[in-house]
C-alpha cells in the first residue's frame, strides 16, 4: 500500500520585515461598502440612499412658501448646513438608477454618480 504523503520545509522569517497594509479608516470601509452595495444589486431591486439638501436650497423654499417674512438670509453659511433626505433608488438597466424622493420627486442617475463622493447622494 502506497501512502502519498509531502515533506513541509519550514523557515524562519523576520515578521518585522513583512509588509502589512494599513488599516483602513471608516469612510474608506464605508466608501467600500457602498460600492459593494451598488455594484451587486440586481435590476429592478431597491436600495436606500440619502440624497443630502443644502441649506440654501431648503431656505430658498421657506423664503418661497413664506414671502411675507422680511428675515436676512446671508450666504454665509457653512457647506455641512443642510438635511439628508431618506430616498429609494432602483437599478435599471446598465448603469442607471431611478431615484424616488420624498414628495414623489423622481430622477435618473448615473451609477458613477451615486459613487461619487463629491455628488450629494
Amino acid at each position: 500500500m502506497v501512502i502519498p504523503s509531502k515533506l513541509i520545509c519550514f523557515e524562519e522569517v523576520d515578521v518585522s520585515t513583512l509588509k502589512i497594509p494599513e488599516k483602513k479608516t471608516k469612510e474608506e470601509k464605508g466608501r467600500e461598502h457602498t460600492c459593494n452595495i451598488v455594484n451587486n444589486t440586481k435590476v429592478l431591486d431597491p436600495v436606500q440612499v440619502f440624497h443630502f439638501v443644502p441649506a440654501s436650497t431648503t431656505r430658498e423654499n421657506n423664503n418661497n412658501d413664506n414671502s411675507d417674512d422680511d428675515s436676512d438670509d446671508s450666504d454665509d453659511s457653512d457647506a455641512s448646513d443642510g438635511t439628508w433626505e431618506s430616498g429609494t433608488a432602483i437599478k435599471l438597466e446598465g448603469t442607471r438608477w431611478r431615484v424616488i424622493l420624498p414628495g414623489g420627486k423622481e430622477s435618473l442617475v448615473a451609477q458613477q454618480e451615486l459613487l461619487d463622493k463629491r455628488s450629494s447622494w
